[in-house]
């Protein structure tokens, strides 16, 4: 059944989303349009997972605890870190979850994430400068006032865009002809080490989970990432069909590994995915109260 065109599943009383973004990253809405949009479609557990950032572990990420709490949501704090192995190759997304209610300094984790950020924003910083080169005037401070962290994505170069009325809609024919690979706004970003991410997720107390294995043909990594201190996988996942959904699973039951799924909501920029829509079954979900994960709600 839908609510506004948002997915609800019908056969679970607890909805759960544990892969959702910002606009701390890129998502499209605010973290209080996302909190009040979970309310009104029922989910119970949500984590906010911006990618590259600690933003959601610092004191002004923290006050958005109290207002999912008055709507009867258990905010998980979370992040979504791009790395690569580099024995393989291959790219892989990690997750990291702290259930915890708290703000601390992730120390393991928070230089690492200002790598990424400094190269992602370098990465912008060129892009820029090639829209410039084509006619288009906008300017580095314009791009930065669509961010509301110390990284610019190529979403607020886009936004910005839309914003001038240069483009009709930010991730529409515009960004496929000049971001996506092949491109001349496309410039690939040095990774960060998944091994190196994991241990620091786990150093720092965190629980570290392979992101939407299925999409990155990545689950070979899985007992590397292990030795590092992996804690799961996420298997419901929008990319997945539901044999990559079952594969995942198996990898997850076959390495003793939790399984988590989400929507990796981003709002108006991939309207694909809906909030909500990769709600974790009755069982998933106490094995994760069980490892303190999810709250008692």
């Amino acid at each position: 059944m839908t609510h506004e065109g948002l997915y609800v599943k019908p056969y679970t009383s607890v909805l759960t989303d544990l892969h959702v973004h910002t606009d701390y990253s890129d998502g499209s809405r605010s973290p209080d349009e996302v909190i009040e949009l979970a309310h009104s479609i029922g989910i119970r557990y949500l984590a906010l997972t911006d990618h590259d950032t600690t933003f959601w572990f610092s004191e002004s990420g923290m006050a958005f605890q109290s207002k999912a709490k008055s709507l009867g949501i258990s905010l998980i704090r979370g992040v979504e870190i791009s790395t690569r192995d580099y024995k393989t190759g291959k790219k892989a997304h990690i997750l990291g979850y702290w259930p915890w209610c708290e703000p601390f300094v992730p120390a393991h984790l928070d230089p690492l994430c200002r790598i990424i950020q400094e190269r992602r924003t370098q990465a912008s910083y060129c892009q820029i400068a090639v829209l410039q080169s084509l006619g288009y005037s906008i300017t580095a401070d314009e791009v930065r006032a669509n961010s509301r962290t110390d990284q610019i994505f190529k979403h607020n170069i886009l936004k910005t865009m839309q914003n001038r009325s240069f483009i009709p809609e930010a991730m529409g024919d515009f960004y496929r002809l000049h971001f996506k690979k092949g491109g001349d706004c496309f410039f690939p970003i040095q990774y960060l080490d998944a091994q190196e991410v994991v241990a620091a997720i786990r150093a720092d107390k965190g629980i570290a989970v392979l992101a939407h294995p299925g999409e990155q043909n990545n689950l070979e990594l899985i007992p590397s990432l292990m030795e590092a201190g992996l804690s799961g996988i996420e298997y419901l996942h929008p990319s997945h069909s539901e044999m990559l959904s079952s594969l995942a699973a198996a990898e997850a039951e076959k390495y003793g590994l939790l399984k988590t799924g989400g929507s990796d909501y981003h709002g108006a920029y991939y309207p694909s995915r809906i909030l909500g829509s990769r709600s974790l079954p009755a069982e998933d979900v106490t094995a994760l109260k069980q490892v303190g994960l999810l709250g008692p709600m």
